[in-house]
């Protein structure tokens, strides 16, 4: 299992379109996790085109990523490697 772990990408302030670089690796992912700061539920959107995607809300993230289905907290079994995510770096 190929997982990809994206953070802060800060869309689209930071994050316009994915990097040619990232964007290889996405493409042989099976699963892409982002750790929060998202900011806008468009980039989940984009990185749902090449891999299922889980995400946690970070604490500059716009309402409309928590409306696209990422949690405050995520616990994963991938393949028995029990994975948890959050993201705590204080108010926004």
């Amino acid at each position: 299992m190929r997982v990809v772990v994206l953070a802060d990408t800060h869309g689209p302030r930071r994050w316009r379109a994915c990097p040619p670089r990232v964007a290889g690796h996405l493409r042989q992912a099976d699963l892409i996790l982002h750790t929060g700061d998202v900011c806008t539920a468009s980039v989940l959107a984009e990185l749902a085109e090449y891999a299922s995607v889980v995400a946690v809300v970070g604490n500059n993230d716009r309402p409309d990523v928590a409306e696209w289905g990422a949690a405050e907290t995520a616990q994963l079994d991938l393949d028995g490697l029990r994975v948890a995510m959050v993201h705590d770096s204080g108010r926004a």
